[in-house]
């Protein structure tokens, strides 16, 4: 079984290290260990959308793909 598509472009919104499914413990706790590591994350939760729920470290991390 298979879905076939039409062809389409999509606009990319942002780009992140690090993309946490979940704000529960195990996400809060992804998080939070990427912020200490200074990953550009976003965390998606089931009550808000992606694009409103994001934080960002202050600097890039210096082994993050540029």
């Amino acid at each position: 079984m298979y879905i076939v598509e039409k062809a389409r472009q999509t606009e990319i919104a942002g780009t992140y290290d690090v993309i946490v499914a979940g704000a529960g413990p195990s996400g809060f706790a992804a998080a939070v260990t990427a912020a200490k590591r200074r990953f550009f994350f976003m965390v998606c939760t089931s009550f808000l959308s992606c694009s409103k729920v994001g934080w960002r470290s202050a600097e890039r991390s210096p082994s993050a793909p540029s």
